[in-house]
């Protein structure tokens, strides 16, 4: 482990975050995955750069909420760029759009379809749906060029973050299923992600919401909806809210690691809270009452 967090929490169970290995990173909606990620961002602005893909809006106002925070919290200083694409035009021509800000770069990359967002790492593929409504997949083959790799080539980023999977995968799995192609899409993708780890040895950290319906990624939070980021990476957390209905506990976290979190007792566990300046170590670890 060689990257280390802004968090004791993360530091104390990995020793940090691995480079080249993908992170998964689960929890329920609104439980604070893209917060916590933004928290990082900001403190890896002191040593290098960060690219988070947003798959669901609204990343790039969270990021300039938090600016002023995480800026003063950390001492440093982030340069916000956008990246979009137009999901109408047929070929993937990405505009990024650059601040007047100094210091290292975070990039958003708006891309919400799996088409868009596998183009951006150089995979062409055909997303289209039958006539009775059912999507389905097909890889084509390679981009004549990958704008990951261009952004990793001529920026110091050393931090891809995917945040999150479920929106575009969610099209094999709304009106008529098709788990086969959803399995398809995220077969390439995984290995597509596997691929630049190995070439370019960034921190690759991956989102993706808990439900008990696979259809429905707002039904009850279990462990079932995270299964994707659970068998495709090599580390994996996940955030669960407090289980209290004390208002004093409703923004503390219990972070798990290891693939065991259903199952608690083969779990290590650490408890942070969302606070007004971010995420923070919460240092007891007694169960909320």
């Amino acid at each position: 482990m060689d990257i280390i967090s802004s968090l004791n929490a993360i530091n104390d169970l990995t020793g940090g975050y691995a480079r080249g290995i993908p992170t998964g990173l689960s929890a329920e909606p609104q439980g604070g995955k893209s917060t916590l990620l933004g928290q990082e961002s900001f403190f890896f602005t002191k040593h290098f750069g960060t690219i988070h893909v947003d798959t669901e809006g609204a990343i790039m106002q969270m990021y300039r909420e938090w600016k002023p925070i995480f800026e003063k919290r950390f001492n440093v200083q982030a340069n916000l760029m956008e990246l979009t694409a137009d999901p109408k035009s047929k070929t993937f021509k990405p505009k990024l759009t650059k601040s007047n800000d100094e210091g290292m770069p975070i990039i958003v990359a708006n891309l919400r379809s799996i088409k868009r967002m596998l183009q951006f790492f150089g995979l062409e593929s055909d997303v289209e749906a039958s006539d009775k409504g059912k999507y389905g997949f097909r890889f084509k083959g390679f981009t004549k060029e990958a704008y990951i790799r261009t952004l990793l080539d001529e920026h110091n980023i050393e931090c891809v973050i995917i945040d999150s999977l479920t929106n575009p995968l969610n099209i094999f799995a709304g009106g008529l299923v098709n788990y086969p192609a959803r399995a398809d899409a995220a077969k390439v993708f995984f290995t597509e992600c596997q691929r630049l780890s190995d070439d370019y040895m960034p921190l690759f950290i991956m989102t993706h919401h808990t439900s008990k319906d696979p259809q429905n990624q707002y039904a009850e939070p279990s462990t079932v909806g995270g299964k994707i980021i659970r068998h495709n990476t090599k580390i994996s957390f996940y955030m669960e809210k407090s289980r209290s209905t004390a208002n004093r506990y409703k923004n503390r976290r219990w972070l798990y690691l290891d693939r065991w979190f259903s199952k608690p007792r083969f779990s290590e566990k650490r408890k942070i809270e969302l606070t007004d300046i971010g995420f923070v170590d919460v240092e007891d670890t007694q169960e909320d009452e």
